[in-house]
């Protein structure tokens, strides 16, 4: 961490440190902490893709997911073939009860990198996911708004 906190210093108006700085943040599980610095990486850079992708999983860990799903979108937005973010987003539209959306992303990113072991589990987890009572009842939920 302390590199990491060096290379910010140095760089200060470089949207790659804080962003790393946030994953290790991240991997650590002080969710809070890489949500400031990926906020800070996404100020210095707003097409930033993997920034806010990676702001997705803080935010979908700490249960934000309108913001991790609004963060998702920007990302696949700025690189439509960031079978990553497709992944996470089919992951969190499951999470949601939105199975249509899931499998949407999953096939998407399946097309796209058919030997990429995340996507081929994601794409199995989205095929192969019960739909609840609820979900029959309720049906996928609403676009956010843009």
């Amino acid at each position: 961490m302390e590199d990491l906190d060096r290379a910010v210093v140095l760089q200060p108006d470089w949207a790659w440190g804080p962003c790393e700085r946030g994953d290790a943040l991240r991997a650590a599980g002080h969710h809070e902490a890489a949500l400031a610095d990926y906020d800070r990486a996404l100020e210095l850079d707003p097409t930033y893709a993997s920034a806010y992708a990676s702001r997705a999983a803080s935010h979908t860990a700490l249960g934000h997911h309108d913001e991790a799903l609004a963060d998702l979108d920007r990302a696949v937005e700025l690189r439509p073939d960031y079978t990553w973010a497709l992944g996470r987003r089919a992951l969190l539209h499951l999470e949601r009860g939105d199975r249509d959306r899931a499998l949407a992303d999953a096939d998407r990113a399946l097309s796209m990198r058919p030997d990429d072991p995340f996507v081929r589990e994601t794409h199995s987890r989205a095929h192969t996911h019960p739909v609840s009572e609820a979900d029959r009842r309720t049906g996928p939920s609403p676009a956010p708004s843009e």
